[in-house]
Order: structure tokens, then C-alpha cells, then sequence
């Protein structure tokens, strides 16, 4: 009886995490089958982009679900990049970067206030397709990857927003990354709306101000002392270092469609965190870079990542992976973990999240205690190289 009540307390999407048969090591697996499920579900385009170059050079795809404001935002910024520049090719002018719409639906046979909106606003300006079925949010960036006609393909959350110069930056690095290179990413600038900066203050980076400006350049200089690292404009990324400072940013990503294709797409069944693990199993097979300037506007107040079930989501697969996966200090695992369980179960300040976390980590034995001497002199040591 006593499971029984537990398992009513758990999320059903999370029971899989929660079994001693896991196995952790399936995180990093390329799994084919995240496109065969949902490969017998059609996508119609609705109206399409017109003068489009038959091999653009980015695709700007928007997957989208019941955001119409933002929506509105996010494709003006796309429509708004300076390389978005027509082509001359038998004397008429073709655009060289496509913009895509990909709407998940639960009832298609109904209009859709974004389909009311791209409709009246945005015809001929770029494709719109409309999922038949709902194919969940990775389920629907895959879909993005799959419908892209160029071989770069930059997934634009729905309430995110582009900086104007955001293709021209990445075709130039497109120029200079290996040819085994499956993922660009940029770094955000945060905005709020709706008092969020009070809200998400914890979270939120620290103002850049003169003491933020003097401990930043303290720590370049420790870090190169202690590991020999030095900043660079392109850097290429490892997977333990994402693991660690998840240093690859989700929204506005650049991906590489052939090879994030061949390498199984986003995995739905690891929701919510498997945009981070996507990047890891990448960075495995392949080459990942972060580039040190602002591709983009991520908003904070209307994002899912701050909800409760994200959260707990988030964390069992954090502590998953750390415990399983990362190859790092075993102690430095141990504070990672710690501060994680204080950033999600205390500094979010989300009703329920700490209780539903307590399950987990009884089951698993996880300890969620203040860090001790050693694991703080451990976690001040590592962070410095693994973190701005």
C-alpha cells in the first residue's frame, strides 16, 4: 500500500528513472528511434515560402504551441537578420535563408490562433506546417531538423528572439569549423517581462559591474595559472563540460541536420533534460563549439524550465548522469549535485518541488547534505575551469 501511494506521488513520465534496473548509459546511446516513432505522423504545409534559393544557406525553424504573442516576436527577428539577403539566379531574386513554422496541434482539423496570425501576417514570408498529432517538444525539434531544406539548421524557440546579426555571424563561422562539426551555439542575453527579474533573481546572471568585472578578470588569470585554458572566440566543447556548466545553450542553437540526424535526434522519452543530453552525446560523436557572442534574447518569465515538474525532471536526470556518466572528481560530483539540489529544492522557491524530489532521492541514496571541507575546496577548484 505504502508504494502504491508513493508511486500516485511520483510523476508518471519520471517512473522509468525512479527503477534500480536503469541504466543511465542509455543517455548517451544514438537512439534511431526517436524519428521512427513518430515518422507515420504527416506534416502539411499549409502555404509556403516564396522565392526561396532551392539550397538556402540556414534554415531558421520555429517550433511552435499555443504562443502567438511571443510567436509574432521571435519570427520578426528572423525576417529582421542582415544576412537574409537575396540571391540573383535567372533574373529573379531568391532568398537565402528559409524560415519554417512547425505548429504541434491537438485537434489539426481546427484553426489555430497562430494559424489565424501566420496567416494574415507572415503568407509568402516563410513555410508553415502544422503537425497532424502533437509530437511532444523534442519530438517536434526533430521534426523542425527533418522539414529544413539547408544543411544548417537554427531551431528558434518560440519566446526567444534573434540578434540581427545572427546568420551573418554563424555563416562565417560555418566557414570555420571542421567538417565534423554538428553544433553552433551563441550565448543569450536574459531579458525579463512581468517583474521576472524578481522572481528568477537567483538564477538570473550578476549585474556586470565593476566588482563582477574584477573577480571575472581574477579568475581568467587563475585559470590559466591552474589549467593552462585561455578564452578563445570558438572554443570547442567536451562533453564532461557540458555536463558540468551545460555550456551549450538550448534555444537558437546551430545544428548540423545530416549529422544531428544521424545521430538519433532529440530523445523524448529523456524530457526535459534531453536538450542537455542531445548536446553531450554530440560532443561525444562529433565536434561542438560555443562562440563568445550574443546570438540571442532568452526570456526568462515565460520559459517551462521554472515549472515544478521540470524541475524535478530536471534534477533526477542531472543526478543520473553525474552519478553514472560524467567522468569527473568523485567529490566534485558530489557538490555539483548539492548545489543543484539547493538551486532546484530551495533558491526556485516552487511550491512541491522538494517534496517530489525526496522520493528520488531516498530510492537512490543520493546525499543531498551541505557540502563538507573537502568537497567545497574541490567544487571552488574545479569551478574554475569549468566556469566563467
Amino acid at each position: 500500500m505504502q508504494e502504491e501511494i508513493m508511486q500516485e506521488e511520483i510523476y508518471q513520465e519520471y517512473l522509468p528513472f525512479y527503477s534500480p534496473e536503469f541504466d543511465a548509459k542509455t543517455f548517451l546511446e544514438h537512439d534511431m528511434s526517436n524519428l521512427e516513432k513518430t515518422s507515420h505522423i504527416d506534416s502539411i504545409a499549409l502555404f509556403t515560402q516564396s522565392n526561396l534559393s532551392a539550397t538556402p544557406l540556414i534554415t531558421i525553424a520555429i517550433p511552435s504551441y499555443k504562443r502567438v504573442d511571443t510567436l509574432k516576436i521571435a519570427l520578426d527577428s528572423a525576417l529582421a537578420q542582415t544576412a537574409r539577403e537575396p540571391l540573383a539566379g535567372g533574373g529573379e531574386a531568391h532568398m537565402n535563408i528559409e524560415i519554417i513554422v512547425v505548429e504541434n496541434t491537438d485537434d489539426f482539423d481546427s484553426i489555430t490562433p497562430i494559424q489565424t496570425l501566420l496567416e494574415k501576417d507572415y503568407k509568402n514570408h516563410l513555410t508553415y506546417y502544422r503537425n497532424r498529432e502533437n509530437l511532444g517538444m523534442f519530438g517536434n525539434a526533430n521534426r523542425c531538423l527533418s522539414l529544413a531544406k539547408a544543411e544548417w539548421v537554427c531551431i528558434l524557440h518560440d519566446d526567444d528572439i534573434l540578434m540581427p546579426d545572427y546568420t551573418s555571424k554563424m555563416l562565417g563561422l560555418i566557414a570555420k569549423v571542421p567538417q565534423n562539426t554538428s553544433l553552433i551555439s551563441g550565448k543569450p542575453f536574459f531579458f525579463y517581462t512581468n517583474d521576472a527579474d524578481k522572481k528568477y533573481k537567483h538564477i538570473a546572471p550578476p549585474k556586470e559591474d565593476l566588482i563582477y568585472k574584477s573577480k571575472k578578470s581574477i579568475k581568467k588569470i587563475l585559470k590559466f595559472l591552474l589549467f593552462g585554458k585561455v578564452a578563445k572566440y570558438l572554443e570547442q566543447k567536451l562533453p564532461d563540460e557540458i555536463t558540468i556548466n551545460n555550456s551549450i545553450y538550448p534555444s537558437c542553437l546551430l545544428h548540423n541536420k545530416s549529422l544531428c540526424l544521424k545521430f538519433g535526434g532529440y530523445n523524448q522519452k529523456f524530457y526535459p533534460a534531453d536538450d542537455w543530453l542531445f548536446h553531450i552525446r554530440c560532443a561525444k560523436a562529433s565536434h561542438v563549439y560555443l562562440a563568445d557572442f550574443i546570438s540571442h534574447k532568452y526570456r526568462y518569465d515565460i520559459n517551462a524550465s521554472f515549472d515544478k515538474k521540470t524541475l524535478v525532471g530536471t534534477f533526477i536526470i542531472f543526478c543520473l548522469h553525474m552519478l553514472e556518466n560524467a567522468k569527473i572528481h568523485t567529490l566534485y560530483k558530489h557538490y555539483l549535485i548539492k548545489q543543484t539540489y539547493k538551486a532546484v529544492a530551495y533558491d526556485a522557491n516552487v511550491e512541491g518541488v522538494r517534496e517530489k524530489i525526496q522520493e528520488f532521492v531516498l530510492r537512490k541514496n543520493i546525499d543531498i547534505s551541505k557540502p563538507k571541507f573537502l568537497e567545497k575546496l574541490i567544487g571552488k577548484f574545479y569551478n574554475i575551469k569549468y566556469f566563467k
